[in-house]
């Protein structure tokens, strides 16, 4: 749960995760074991994830459900220009983060894919839930107000707790 930059959604949407993805839209958490690279698939819990969805629906804030691409960091994996470090244009950020769209993803953030692949793997149920702060593909910068930016960082965790009442209401 938290804060991302949206790819085609509007500020404030949640994203609910349906698999992280790399830079290269493979839904693969790469995890380093030993010298070695196990790939372990980045798949949210599908049961979960419509158990939520219908949260969102039922609590009328605005969601979409998609892919949730994960970078490494901040700046130049997720294609920032304002960075200590960028060998990219405008014109390249720009076709990168259209490929992203085409792709379904929805969002970016840092930590969905690990979440997803190391949930998987151990077949623990994982959702992934964040809201949305600016559309990426207008825009770097948040403009939204602080007042605007505190409303919508509620949205994720007013989705949250409306699933886990309805969970703890259907198993009592």
């Amino acid at each position: 749960m938290g804060t991302s930059g949206g790819i085609g959604v509007d500020p404030g949407t949640v994203v609910i995760t349906s698999e992280g993805v790399n830079n290269k839209m493979e839904s693969v958490d790469d995890v380093a074991v030993l010298g070695s690279t196990v790939r372990r698939p980045a798949i949210c819990s599908p049961e979960v994830r419509a158990e939520i969805v219908a949260s969102a629906q039922e609590a009328d804030i605005p969601y979409a459900v998609g892919k949730t691409l994960s970078c490494n960091d901040f700046y130049e994996g997720q294609g920032r220009l304002d960075g200590a470090i960028c060998e990219y244009t405008l014109e390249d950020k720009m076709a990168f983060l259209q490929t992203c769209a085409d792709a379904g993803v929805k969002n970016i953030e840092m930590e969905a894919r690990g979440m997803a692949g190391f949930c998987h793997k151990l077949n623990i149920p994982v959702a992934v839930v964040c809201v949305t702060l600016l559309n990426r593909l207008k825009g770097d910068q948040v403009l939204s107000s602080h007042e605007t930016l505190q409303g919508f960082e509620k949205r994720p965790a007013a989705v949250l707790l409306h699933y886990i009442k309805k969970k703890l209401s259907t198993s009592a």
